[in-house]
């Protein structure tokens, strides 16, 4: 017997605001369901992301208010945190001239961004990788 998780991203009406949607899901044999979430929690604990959900997407991609930051890579979790928030205010104070459509837009990538942003980008796509290089893929959340 497998346990399936099934996810979907975007919105499968045309006319919306994505042209894309997809689905994806993957099968795991029972006995080794617990196993395996138990690597994903250690992996997560490892990266200092424990109780949020992995979205890979989000992680994925990189955050151009941490390349404006001078040695973010050298400095503490806390530390980058309050400086990437510093720099997310400057941002959406600048969208406003452009208008609400553009506020919008930006507070809700950082919103889904939040919890990853004491990760650089390397760190943040090795914890996407699965520890195997031969196997080496993108995991899905």
């Amino acid at each position: 017997m497998h346990v399936i998780y099934v996810d979907e991203s975007g919105i499968p009406d045309s006319g919306q605001s994505t042209n894309h949607f997809v689905v994806a899901g993957m099968a795991i044999p029972l006995n080794t369901w617990k196993d395996k979430d138990r690597e994903i929690r250690i992996l997560l604990q490892n990266h200092r992301l424990s109780d949020i959900e992995l979205h890979t997407a989000w992680m994925a991609r990189k955050y151009p208010e941490q390349e404006r930051i001078p040695n973010f890579e050298t400095l503490d979790d806390k530390n980058r945190r309050a400086l990437v928030e510093i720099e997310r205010k400057k941002d959406i104070a600048k969208a406003s001239l452009k208008g609400e459509i553009a506020v919008r837009g930006l507070r809700k990538n950082y919103n889904k961004t939040k919890h990853y942003i004491h990760l650089t980008h390397a760190e943040r796509i090795v914890t996407l990788q699965v520890h195997n290089p031969a196997e080496s893929f993108y995991r899905f959340r």
